[in-house]
């Protein structure tokens, strides 16, 4: 199955430099989003939305299609 992985700020390294953070990747059925963030050696101190939906559960299985975007949480003080 495909699914369109788009990662913003300093996670866009871990894809190549041509592909300026956006990538459609193929990914085992079932997959959830840990195992995608895993693929990519992505740390799991971020935030995901998948569809422009937050998503706080990173066992959900993704679907053909799916749209997922990767950010780094924003702190301030």
């Amino acid at each position: 199955m495909q699914v369109k992985i788009i990662l913003h700020g300093v996670l866009r390294e871990k894809l190549s430099p041509e592909n300026k953070g956006i990538a459609s990747l193929d990914v085992a059925d079932s997959s959830t989003i840990s195992d995608l963030l895993s693929q990519l050696d992505i740390p799991q101190q971020v935030k995901c939305s998948i569809n422009e939906e937050l998503e706080r559960d990173f066992d959900r299985v993704l679907k053909n299609g799916d749209e997922i975007r990767c950010f780094r949480p924003i702190g301030g003080g």
